[in-house]
C-alpha cells in the first residue's frame, strides 16, 4: 500500500526545526499500522513492515543551499492520540523510534522499518526553523496502512 501527504515548513508557524522548545511545531502525520506482515514461519514476531520517505519538493535548481538538513522521527502512540496534535509534554516524555536503516540524499531521507501493529506519528522537521521548504511524506507497506 502506499501512501503520500503533503507538508511545508514555515517559519513562526510550522518550522519548529530540531530545537527542544519548537519541535512541537513541526508537521505531524499520523500512522496507523493494522495488518502485519504475513510469515511462513509462525515462531517469527509478527511485524508491520513499512518504508517512510521524506521527500522535499523544488529541489531540482541548482543554486540550493544547505538542503541536506531535513529529517523525520517517528513516535509510538496511544491509541486514544489518534486526532490530537502532540503537545511539548508528550516529547519531553517519549523518545523517537530507532531508524536501523536510513538513506539520505539530497532530495530525501529513507527508512525501512519493522514495527509492531499500532498507532504512530511521524514528526517531519528541517533543522533550521527559519527556513521555509515543501516536502511530501510517503509511506509505502506490504499489508494496510493508513497516514493521515
Amino acid at each position: 500500500m502506499y501512501h503520500m501527504k503533503i507538508g511545508s515548513w514555515a517559519p513562526g508557524s510550522t518550522a519548529g526545526g530540531s530545537y527542544k522548545d519548537t519541535y512541537y511545531q513541526n508537521p505531524q502525520f499520523k500512522l496507523v499500522l493494522k495488518e502485519q506482515d504475513q510469515t511462513e514461519d509462525e515462531d517469527k514476531t509478527k511485524k508491520c513492515t513499512v518504508v517512510v520517505e521524506l521527500l522535499l519538493k523544488n529541489t531540482r535548481n541548482k543554486n540550493e543551499v544547505d538542503i541536506t538538513s531535513k529529517d523525520f522521527d517517528i513516535y509510538k502512540v496511544p491509541p486514544d492520540f489518534q486526532g490530537v496534535r502532540l503537545d511539548p509534554d508528550f516529547f519531553k516524555q517519549n523518545k523517537p523510534i530507532e531508524h536501523p536503516y536510513i538513506y539520505r540524499s539530497i532530495r530525501n531521507v529513507v527508512c525501512k522499518l519493522r514495527l509492531d501493529p499500532g498507532n504512530y506519528i511521524i514528526v517531519a522537521f528541517n533543522k533550521d526553523p527559519k527556513q521555509s521548504r515543501k516536502f511530501l511524506v510517503r509511506t509505502f507497506s506490504k499489508t494496510g496502512n493508513t497516514l493521515g
